[in-house]
C-alpha cells in the first residue's frame, strides 16, 4: 500500500507495495492532520522494532492483516460496526507495519511484495463485500458498494499496468490508502449514528448514512480515477509505447 497521502512513505520493500508506488505526485489534500500522522508513524516504528526483536516476520503481519480484514468483513455483514471499525483500523495500520518490519529485519523480497500485493486485493474484497451485505437493503446502496469494489480493483490494475510498462503511474484520487481512511471514517461514524437513529425512531438508512456516503465517494472517485489512469496509459501507448507495452502484456498475461 502506498501511504504517501496519509503517513510518510511506508511500503513493503522488494518493489514493495500492495498498490504500485506512484512516485512523486503533486500536492494533495491530506486526509490525516500532519501531527496525527507523525504520532501514528512513531507508534508504528516502535511496534515494528518490538516485532523484529521478537522475531515476528513481515509475512506473519501480512497474514494477520488478511485475517483481520476477513473478520471485519464478517462484522460489517453482521452490522457490528464498532467491531468492524476496530478490526479495519488494525488491518489498515498493519498494512503499513509489514513493510517496516521487512526493512528492519532485512527480509525485503519480491516474494514478500507479491504476498503483500495479493493480500491487499483480498483484504479490500473481504471488507467491501461485508459492506455490500450491510447495505443490501437498498438497490442503490448495494450498487454503490459493488461499484466501489470494481473501482478499487481498477485503480490498482491501472497502477500495475503502468508499472509493467515502466511508465510513471498517473496521479489520481482514491488510491488504496485514501480508500482505507474514508472507509474507516464512515464505519466509525456509522457505529455512533446507527444507535442514535434507532433511539430517535428513524429509519435504519439514516444511521447507515455515513457508511453509505463513504462507499458512494469511493465508488465515484475510484472509478473516475481508474478511467483517467487507463486513458492516460492508452495515450502513452499511442505516443510510442505500443511496442514495449505489447511485449510487457505478453509477458505478464495480457488476457487477465
Amino acid at each position: 500500500m502506498n501511504w504517501s497521502q496519509v503517513f510518510p512513505t511506508l511500503h513493503r520493500g522488494g518493489s514493495g507495495t500492495g498498490e504500485p508506488h506512484d512516485g512523486p505526485s503533486p500536492p494533495r489534500v491530506r486526509l490525516v492532520p500532519p501531527a496525527v500522522a507523525t504520532k501514528v508513524t512513531q507508534w508504528l516504528e516502535r511496534a515494528a522494532d518490538w516485532l523484529v526483536a521478537h522475531h515476528v516476520s513481515a509475512d506473519s503481519v501480512t497474514w494477520a492483516c488478511l485475517a483481520a480484514s476477513a473478520l471485519a468483513g464478517l462484522a460489517f455483514a453482521g452490522s457490528a460496526f464498532g467491531i468492524a471499525t476496530v478490526l479495519l483500523v488494525a488491518a489498515v495500520l498493519g498494512d503499513a507495519l509489514d513493510g517496516m518490519v521487512a526493512r528492519r529485519s532485512h527480509t525485503e523480497s519480491e516474494r514478500g511484495a507479491l504476498l503483500d500485493a495479493s493480500s491487499d486485493r483480498y483484504q479490500e474484497f473481504f471488507v467491501l463485500a461485508g459492506v455490500a451485505v450491510a447495505l443490501r437493503g437498498s438497490t442503490f446502496t448495494l450498487a454503490a458498494a459493488l461499484f466501489a469494489i470494481a473501482g478499487s480493483f481498477m485503480v490498482s490494475y491501472g497502477s500495475a499496468r503502468a508499472e509493467a510498462r515502466h511508465a510513471p503511474v498517473p496521479p489520481g484520487l482514491m488510491q488504496r490508502a485514501e480508500r482505507a481512511v474514508v472507509l474507516c471514517a464512515g464505519a466509525a461514524l456509522t457505529a455512533v449514528c446507527l444507535p442514535i437513529a434507532h433511539g430517535l425512531g428513524l429509519a435504519r438508512g439514516f444511521g447507515l448514512l455515513p457508511l453509505t456516503l463513504a462507499v458512494l465517494s469511493i465508488a465515484v472517485f475510484a472509478n473516475a480515477s481508474a478511467i483517467s489512469r487507463l486513458h492516460a496509459i492508452a495515450d502513452g501507448l499511442r505516443g510510442g509505447g505500443g511496442q514495449s507495452g505489447a511485449s510487457a502484456a505478453s509477458g505478464s498475461g495480457a488476457g487477465r
